[in-house]
């Protein structure tokens, strides 16, 4: 088994690799640029700056920088120019960053996979998400996902170990890692309730020990988390846990037309800071609450929870048809590719659903459905991107994994009308919630694939010259159109 699992990982790693080279000039946008220009500051000015943004993710890529020029190969920063060997591109860094924390969420996903169910788990589930293709794709789009889903796949792990093990030093790992997941993501911090009620599901008594437990693993979360407090406490004069973004992802989730509003606000203050347009942000969405109660709660239902499981919107789709995405990509492979994403969520989303209704595991089963239920409720108050469910597809890999991996002898003993029933009650369910979507923005990318220029024509052999002068005037060889305009990516 430690064998198959040495080949997946190197199959995982090799094909991340291979994949730096159609994405070498590959241009950071959106929320990515915004990572890569903050951790070039904290590289060359040691400071951070006024971002009111989680800071976990640039903080990785500065140490990831500084590490490169410490082993002696200076790094480039956009927009410097590498020179040759002497100066490598930052993005390249942390593009390498990235291909290293994927391949170390595989390895993993192993881990967590084996001592949740079993072997055989452990190594399909490892497969999964060495394949799955936005796990695959985000790994080249610096984006802070990457990293959010190896910490999370990361605290699981130490967790499960302590509890099961009764370990303090496993738990405190597992703590920490909370505490770094918040920094990179700011529902990390909400997800901390959610992995306590999960280790007290892994064993509930006695309840001394499940209070011991958890305060050693809230301690070392707050252990990392404080030292960003307080530097905002002394920031913005108020207690700022983490990011001063609730205001706007709040107005994100109860305006239909959002960058008005948000051009609205910057216009009528200038001069504000972070934490001011935040707040003005909150004020105009309570307000539009307050003027319209039932059209809030219409959209949560509609469009708010639906939105986490839209089947199209996402990094890698976008990259394959717009114009700042990935450059050369025939029609064939976009469209291929739109296929192939939306096939493997719908796929390993009907799969997970089956390995939690009927794997005879509750302990696997409460990790999942408490962090979807966590996004879910996140998400109906402040919507967001459909990449945010990303750490949610990597986790359900394990029971997807799961259900790929019984024999037909298992199944016969584990069917039961309860378990048949919870198996396509939450099979519609997952379903409802993809068809509940408007599929425009999906159709589109789809026809926008059909019009990406076709590869020019291999060139003809010279001829010799003519002896005699053309009669007519050369014709000018036809240019290749350039991509359709498109959407781009927002930075919600």
């Amino acid at each position: 088994m430690r064998t198959r699992l040495a080949l997946v990982l190197l199959a995982s790693l090799a094909l991340k690799l291979g994949l730096l080279v159609p994405t070498s000039d590959l241009r950071p946008v959106r929320d990515s640029l915004i990572y890569v220009d903050h951790a070039c500051k904290l590289l060359r000015s040691h400071a951070y700056g006024d971002s009111g943004r989680a800071p976990g993710y640039p903080l990785a890529l500065a140490a990831t920088f500084r590490a490169t020029e410490r082993a002696g190969v200076p790094v480039a920063c956009p927009p410097e120019t590498p020179a040759g060997a002497s100066r490598v591109s930052a993005l390249l860094v942390a593009r390498l960053m990235q291909v290293v924390l994927s391949t170390l969420t595989v390895w993993l996903a192993w881990c967590l996979g084996r001592a949740l169910y079993d072997e055989r788990t452990g190594l399909a589930g490892a497969i999964l998400v060495a394949f799955y293709p936005n796990l695959v794709g985000f790994t080249h789009l610096l984006w802070s996902e990457t990293l959010y889903v190896a910490l999370t796949f990361g605290w699981a792990t130490l967790l499960l170990r302590g509890v099961r093990g009764g370990r303090p030093a496993s738990l405190f790992a597992g703590g920490l890692a909370l505490g770094a997941a918040a920094l990179v993501r700011e529902i990390g911090l909400l997800t901390l309730p959610v992995a306590l009620a999960w280790t007290w599901a892994l064993e509930p008594r006695p309840a001394r020990r499940v209070l011991a437990r958890s305060l050693v693993i809230v301690a070392a979360a707050v252990l990392v988390v404080a030292p960003w407090t307080l530097r905002n406490v002394r920031a913005y004069g108020e207690l700022v846990p983490i990011s001063t973004r609730g205001g706007w992802a709040l107005l994100y989730g109860t305006s239909p037309n959002v960058m008005a509003e948000a051009k609205r606000l910057r216009l009528s203050a200038l001069d504000a800071d972070d934490l001011k347009l935040n707040r003005m942000a909150r004020a105009r969405a309570h307000g539009i609450i307050a003027s319209d109660p039932r059209g809030w709660l219409r959209r949560v239902v509609t469009v708010n929870v639906p939105s986490l499981w839209y089947p199209g919107y996402d990094g890698v789709i976008a990259h394959l048809v717009n114009p700042d995405g990935y450059t050369g990509v025939p029609r064939w492979l976009a469209r291929a590719g739109i296929v192939t994403i939306v096939g493997s969520y719908l796929a390993v989303g009907v799969l997970a659903v089956v390995g939690l209704a009927f794997a005879p595991r509750p302990g696997a089963r409460w990790l999942l459905l408490g962090m979807i239920a966590l996004y879910a409720a996140v998400h109906a108050i402040v919507w967001g991107l459909p990449r945010h469910r990303l750490p949610l597809m990597a986790l359900a890999c394990l029971p997807a994994g799961w259900a790929l991996t019984r024999r037909p002898s298992e199944w016969a003993a584990l069917v039961t009308w309860r378990r048949l029933a919870a198996a396509g009650l939450g099979t519609v369910g997952f379903l409802v919630l993809v068809a509940s979507n408007d599929m425009t923005l999906l159709r589109r990318r789809w026809e926008r694939a059909a019009r990406l220029p076709r590869p020019a024509p291999p060139a003809a052999a010279p001829t010799a010259a003519p002896t005699t002068a053309p009669t007519t005037a050369p014709t000018t060889a036809p240019q290749r159109n350039s991509r359709a305009a498109g959407l781009s990516l927002s930075s919600r």
